[in-house]
């Protein structure tokens, strides 16, 4: 395999930054430069990709003509805050990117002056830390957004690393976020009282996933493949309130904080189409009722 000619920078070396470095790296990417205001990690990394530089001072930036700011959300204005003071001796940078989620290209409006190309590039994918987190970009899709040549630029790079891209429209962007953050972030916080339940019967955290992973996995395969309603099963669908009082019983005296979320997750499920064609009047309007109760008290 031929090794790419541009040379790429990258402005941020935590989890995501390092990823894609060494991804790149693996598809014969040239790592010029890596920047970090930890000067630990940006050696490290660069140990790993061969960069040739690595510092943890943006005017140290010379050779790159692509840079990546893989950065915090709220650490990307002030990168480009001083990426302006700084791009007169930078001749060489032609396209650069950020991978906020849910912030746009219009971040890079003090760059105009430049004639530099601006997108900006998000992931759908989470990225632990591990070792082979590289390796996630496979099949992953990004959200990309900003000038058609800076797009169709990181639409060739990840293409190389195995990704596959979705054009996010601006006004779109944050809204698109909320949702890779309720499916992601939120997926962790609901399987907390998921944990905590089975720690009832003595069971780790480790292995109420190994228990519960062939249901979640089973679970989203059907949703991908049949969408929301046909994936849907259990007592709601059903109707038993005998059990759903049970459930909220148990919650009430065990874990009662989570109780409102109960009751919150069935109703959204209470107005599924096919719930409602599947329940008799009367089962409809007892879990309505019971799912609305501010104070539940069982002796």
């Amino acid at each position: 395999m031929t090794q790419n000619k541009s040379k790429v920078a990258i402005i941020g070396c935590g989890r995501l930054g390092s990823a894609l470095a060494i991804a790149m790296y693996h598809k014969k990417y040239r790592i010029a430069e890596l920047i970090d205001k930890r000067l630990l990690s940006a050696k490290e990394l660069a140990g790993l990709v061969n960069a040739e530089t690595y510092s943890d001072k943006i005017q140290d930036l010379k050779a790159a003509e692509i840079l990546f700011i893989a950065v915090p959300d709220d650490a990307i204005v002030p990168v480009v805050s001083e990426l302006a003071i700084w791009l007169d001796e930078m001749n060489n940078i032609k396209f650069i990117y950020h991978t906020s989620g849910t912030l746009t290209s219009a971040v890079f409006d003090p760059l105009r002056n430049f004639q530099i190309a601006v997108a900006s590039v998000h992931p759908i994918q989470t990225f632990p830390g591990s070792v082979d987190d590289w390796k996630r970009f496979e099949k992953c899709y990004f959200g990309i957004e900003g000038d058609k040549t800076a797009i169709e630029l990181v639409t060739s790079v990840l293409k190389k690393i195995g990704s596959k891209t979705i054009t996010i429209p601006r006004e779109f962007k944050s809204h698109y976020h909320l949702a890779c953050t309720i499916a992601s972030n939120f997926l962790v916080a609901l399987m907390t009282p998921v944990t905590a339940l089975l720690r009832k019967g003595n069971f780790s955290e480790q292995q109420g996933f190994e228990i519960l992973s062939p249901l979640i996995t089973t679970t989203l395969a059907n949703l991908k493949n049949d969408g929301l309603e046909p994936a849907l099963s259990g007592p709601i669908l059903r109707g038993d309130t005998s059990t759903i009082e049970r459930h909220l019983q148990i919650l009430s005296k065990e874990l009662p904080s989570y109780v409102s979320l109960y009751q919150f997750m069935a109703k959204i499920l209470l107005e599924f189409n096919t719930v409602k064609e599947n329940l008799t009047k009367e089962q409809y309007e007892s879990l309505t009722q019971m799912l609305s109760k501010e104070d539940l008290h069982y002796d």
